[in-house]
């Protein structure tokens, strides 16, 4: 007979979703700076943040998704505009 697992704690998933959300600040915020001075792309760093977006398609409302997704576009965007001015 197998255990069932324990269901989260409102305030463990609020916990998680805020962890998610300190990460996801702090990733995108240096990947726009790098995008900004014209650094190369950094895959690694992308796929890293379109994850936690998936993350948050699962704990988060459609509008916060919505609001990720368009930092990555605009951070994608400046990235190209100022590898296109060099």
């Amino acid at each position: 007979m197998r255990k069932q697992g324990k269901a989260r704690s409102p305030a463990k998933w609020r916990g998680e979703t805020i962890s998610l959300y300190k990460e996801f600040t702090a990733a995108a915020s240096k990947a726009y700076g790098e995008a900004i001075v014209g650094n190369e792309l950094n895959v690694q760093e992308f796929v890293a943040l379109y994850a936690m977006i998936s993350r948050m398609r699962l704990q988060s409302s459609p509008q916060t998704v919505a609001c990720a997704e368009k930092l990555m576009r605009a951070t994608i965007e400046d990235l190209l505009c100022t590898q296109q001015d060099d």
